[in-house]
């Protein structure tokens, strides 16, 4: 007797699409079926089609694609950037800034 599996899927808490998590995950199960890897790349490449289910998901526009990506990269290097904090009793010398450098 063979098993029957469902799959339901959802997204992650806060997270809001046009595209339900359900049709999402049926079309990358569908991208694993045709024998592809399931990788952005090939995701993006099944949403090309404007009959996919997925394709109302990417901006295709690509003057307003490139502005939100150069946002995302903005965002991204915000988000990494670190920053330390020496307290001087003092301003402190060249030679003492260059020492820590």
């Amino acid at each position: 007797m063979a098993a029957f599996v469902s799959k339901k899927y959802s997204y992650a808490t806060g997270y809001v699409s046009k595209v339900s998590a359900q049709t999402v995950g049926e079309s990358l199960e569908r991208i694993s079926e045709y024998g592809e890897k399931v990788t952005a790349q090939s995701f993006l490449d099944f949403s090309r089609d404007v009959d996919s289910p997925t394709h109302g998901m990417f901006e295709w526009d690509d003057s307003i694609a490139a502005e939100r990506y150069r946002l995302h990269q903005a965002s991204t290097i915000i988000c990494h950037l670190e920053c330390t904090e020496e307290v001087y009793e003092s301003e402190p010398t060249q030679i003492e800034l260059k020492k820590k450098q």
